[in-house]
């Protein structure tokens, strides 16, 4: 069966590249063009990533599209099933998974994968090296977790967040591979295409294009799939000259300023939750709070990012495992009923109000951010499994 979808996806997604403009086939040109000069970012303000993506691309272009487009379904089916292997492993260590649990992860993650997998975008890829790190730090190997962690915030600069929590967790190993992998990925790789020079000059447009701008001003494209914390406040809250072409939804119309500030606050909140739910030394012994917390920060991840397209969700493969092995968990004293309403009120509002509620519904839902509103109902799970297995512990 996996097989059969492997190739319908591919002939689907052939027919893509010669009718419309997936995002494969917006940045091959692009890593062709890289190394020719340093306006790369001001040509192309679509391309969100470093320049370190772009080198690793480059041997693609060195095939016919056709063979790329193969070549990039096929890694990315073998980076799903990867990271769903990796994410049941990391839970079996508690105990058995039986096939509901597996079945239901599936379940609950198909509207993301579908997702990505038809717009080409990079984040299965993304998922499974989140994942592996994961792995990597659950089987006593911090210095790999580290690296991993480091490749997959050099692509795409929110898994940095990963970052953040092994320093916090006091994972000195873990952190040495972040700097080592970080260095690596963003000074020495590159060099197979550009000079020191031009990618230094590159990772300064590509600051000032992606992070300054963001942080600064909070200027996104915040049409109705982008359901990051920013976009989603930017309709609801008066910023509709952000995305021109779609009908307003706002509830409130307040000046850039002052949304821009509520959303400063509110990502602070976001971040001084996260801490206070992960507080303490990471939890090895127990896999299914340390997989609670990992994904706790997948969580923050997708709400602080600029852009967090349905593809992006990808990166709660682990929560849809990790929720489900708990409720089945062996030895549970007593069935988690909250635990259960939360994960079955967050897979309605992420993956229930697609196309179940037509074409139209499901614009509706996106433009107010009911995939969003999902993911917080998620990591509102999460918690309460880690401070289950916490006091539980304790």
């Amino acid at each position: 069966m996996l097989i059969g979808c492997f190739a319908n996806d591919t002939r689907r997604f052939l027919r893509a590249m010669d009718k419309s403009k997936p995002t494969l086939r917006r940045w091959l040109p692009y890593a062709s063009e890289l190394g020719q000069d340093e306006q790369l970012y001001d040509r192309h303000p679509d391309y969100l990533y470093p320049p370190f993506f772009l080198t690793l691309l480059r041997p693609l272009t060195l095939v016919s599209p056709t063979a790329a487009a193969v070549l990039w379904q096929l890694g990315k089916y073998v980076a799903l099933v990867g990271t769903f292997m990796l994410a049941w492993s990391l839970l079996a260590r508690a105990g058995p998974l039986p096939l509901v649990v597996k079945v239901a992860s599936v379940i609950m993650s198909l509207r993301f994968i579908t997702s990505d997998i038809g717009h080409g975008n990079v984040n299965l890829f993304i998922a499974f090296l989140v994942v592996l790190a994961a792995w990597f730090l659950s089987r006593g190997r911090p210095v790999s977790c580290g690296l991993t962690v480091a490749i997959a915030a050099c692509i795409k600069v929110t898994p940095a967040l990963w970052a953040v929590y092994l320093l916090y967790k006091r994972q000195w190993r873990a952190t040495l591979g972040v700097l080592i992998g970080a260095a690596f990925a963003l000074e020495v790789v590159p060099l197979a295409v550009v000079s020191p020079s031009m990618n230094h000059a590159l990772l300064g447009r590509w600051y000032t294009r992606v992070v300054h701008d963001y942080a600064a001003g909070g200027h996104v494209y915040s049409t109705r799939m982008n359901q990051s914390l920013v976009a989603v406040s930017n309709r609801l809250l008066g910023r509709s000259d952000l995305a021109p072409e779609e009908k307003p939804v706002s509830m409130v119309a307040l000046s850039p300023g002052t949304i821009v500030w509520i959303q400063r606050a509110i990502s602070l909140v976001f971040i001084a939750l996260l801490a206070w739910s992960c507080r303490g030394l990471l939890p090895e012994s127990d896999p299914i709070a340390f997989a609670a917390e990992w994904s706790l920060v997948a969580a923050v991840t997708l709400a602080l990012s600029g852009y967090t397209w349905t593809g992006h969700y990808c990166l709660l493969i682990l929560a849809h495992v990790v929720a489900p092995a708990y409720l089945v968990q062996r030895g549970s004293t007593r069935f988690d009923r909250p635990v259960l309403l939360l994960l079955f009120a967050s897979f309605a509002l992420m993956s229930l109000t697609g196309d179940l509620l037509t074409p139209t519904g499901r614009e509706r839902a996106s433009s107010i951010g009911l995939v969003f509103f999902g993911m917080l109902t998620l990591a509102t799970c999460l918690w309460l499994i880690r401070e289950r297995r916490h006091m539980s512990q304790a």
